[in-house]
C-alpha cells in the first residue's frame, strides 16, 4: 500500500480513524511523506524488520477503516462539521446548508456519495 498516494484529507481522516498507537503513528506519518522503510528504521531507531512489522499493522488498520465505507446520518453531520471550518463565512454557511439537508434525510450514506453531495453543494 502506498500511503504517500493518499490526499491530505484522506491522511487526516486515517489519522483520526485508525487509532495508531506507539510507533504506528510515526511509521504512518513518515510513509505518508514517501520515506523508505529503511530510513524510517534509522529515524525511529528500530530494525528494518521491526518497522516492516509495524508497517503491516498500519496497513491492516487502514484496510479495516476503508472497508467501513458507510456512515450514519449523524456520523456524516459530525464529520462535515469537524472537517469544514474554512475560515470563510460564506463557505461555512454553504456547508451548514448541505448539513441541514443531510439532517433531514433518514438513510445511511456511502462516504463517497456523501463527499459528492457536499462537493456539489459547496463551491470552493
Amino acid at each position: 500500500m502506498k500511503i504517500s498516494a493518499f490526499t491530505e484529507i484522506e491522511l487526516a481522516n486515517l489519522r483520526k480513524s485508525c487509532n495508531f498507537v506507539g510507533n504506528e503513528r510515526d511509521v504512518f506519518d513518515l510513509r505518508s511523506q514517501g520515506v523508505p522503510l529503511e530510513l524510517i528504521a534509522e529515524q525511529i531507531n528500530l530494525s528494518v524488520d521491526g518497522v516492516k512489522k509495524i508497517s503491516r499493522k498500519v496497513n491492516r488498520k487502514i484496510m479495516r477503516v476503508q472497508e467501513d465505507k458507510t456512515m450514519t446520518r449523524e456520523e456524516a453531520i459530525v464529520y462535515w462539521r469537524n472537517h469544514f471550518e474554512t475560515g470563510n463565512t460564506e463557505q461555512n454557511d454553504a456547508v451548514c446548508l448541505a448539513l441541514e439537508a443531510l439532517e433531514n434525510a433518514m438513510i445511511v450514506y456511502d462516504k463517497d456519495e456523501l463527499y459528492r453531495i457536499v462537493a456539489r453543494t459547496v463551491k470552493f
